[in-house]
């Protein structure tokens, strides 16, 4: 008993992390779905101050999607707060959680990488963000949230780097 849950518990460390991914309270149509491997992702990791945004670059699979959200009326925190509570739950350490002025606004907006309209509406006055990571023993994991609304509906872009897996031996 006591060598198979040795043995569980060295696969479970062996085994990559599951990526984040979204569950959506509202019916969400995906605008955009892209990936890149290898691939960097600049992660903020604070706010827009002094003319720049401090950022960690994280290397690995890099996926960033999108949603239109049918959510009218609904606030930003309140289409942000489940999915970063979703990171907490599994083990995420949010290193940012800004909404936008705090953010720093339109310099904070445009120092980030966000999918471009029509795929993500970003209100400039209007959107929230998180950044959050995680140690996992095959790597560093990484999420950023943007969410933001328009008139009619809520728009998410979620960013996702999750390392790659090693190299055969040649």
């Amino acid at each position: 008993m006591v060598i198979r849950a040795a043995l569980l518990a060295l696969l479970a460390a062996a085994l990559p992390a599951a990526a984040f991914s979204p569950g959506f309270a509202v019916p969400a149509t995906l605008t955009a779905d892209q990936a890149e491997a290898p691939g960097d992702y600049p992660l903020p990791l604070g706010p827009w101050a002094g003319g720049s945004l401090p950022v960690q670059v994280v290397e690995g699979q890099v996926t960033r999607r999108a949603w239109r959200l049918e959510a009218p009326g609904q606030t930003t925190l309140a289409l942000l707060a489940p999915l970063r509570a979703a990171l907490v739950d599994q083990g995420y350490t949010v290193l940012l959680d800004c909404a936008a002025e705090a953010c720093g606004g339109f310099d904070f907006r445009f120092a980030t990488p966000v999918l471009p309209e029509p795929e993500m509406h970003v209100d400039l006055g209007d959107f929230r963000f998180v950044a959050a990571r995680r140690e996992t023993a095959a790597g560093v994991q990484a999420v950023s949230l943007m969410v933001s609304r328009s008139a009619t509906a809520g728009h998410v872009q979620i960013v996702t780097v999750d390392p790659l897996p090693p190299a055969a031996p040649a």
